[in-house]
């Protein structure tokens, strides 16, 4: 049996995955790269892979990586969508955590009419870093469902920004 203190302590880990969680979301969605950076560890992974093929479609290891990747990323008023989190299954083990959670991404889609980009989950692996705050050390993106369209609506940023998808893939 676990103490009082224990189980208040992995509540409040949780609660503050989760809060990692969703400010991903948000800070991708607005483009607020330095919180959306913070919520990873300096030496991060983040791939996403097809889950109908097995196949790896972007991956991004480390800071730079990462920081080309958010740099480049979409966001308004050239392009409005949202990352959408929801059921998060969180697992803490002392500094050291896995979360899963569903992932829709809705976009405006031509004429500023709503759609579904992508469907999937996020799956992550989290640690406890030396400042106390939780970051993703590991992000699977298991895509289930990818909307074509979706590809040429994030490339408009890429393209303006003179950049082809050998420099920055996703």
């Amino acid at each position: 049996m676990t103490t009082l203190e224990e189980r208040v302590q992995r509540i409040a880990d949780e609660l503050e995955i989760v809060r990692v969680l969703n400010r991903y979301a948000h800070g991708i969605d607005y483009g607020d790269e330095d919180d959306w950076l913070d919520c990873f560890t300096e030496d991060a992974v983040w791939e996403a892979r097809s889950v109908a093929s097995g196949d790896t479609l972007m991956r991004h290891a480390g800071r730079a990586a990462l920081q080309a990747f958010v740099s480049g990323h979409t966001r308004p008023p050239e392009l409005y969508h949202k990352h959408l989190v929801a059921d998060p299954i969180v697992s803490v083990d002392r500094d050291r955590a896995t979360a899963a959670c569903y992932l829709l991404l809705v976009v405006a889609g031509p004429g500023g009419l709503p759609a579904i980009a992508s469907f999937g989950r996020y799956r992550d692996e989290l640690h406890r870093c030396a400042d106390g705050k939780w970051r993703i050390a590991y992000r699977a993106v298991e895509a289930e469902a990818w909307n074509p369209a979706w590809g040429e609506l994030r490339n408009r940023r890429r393209e303006r920004l003179g950049l082809s998808d050998g420099q920055l893939p996703g």
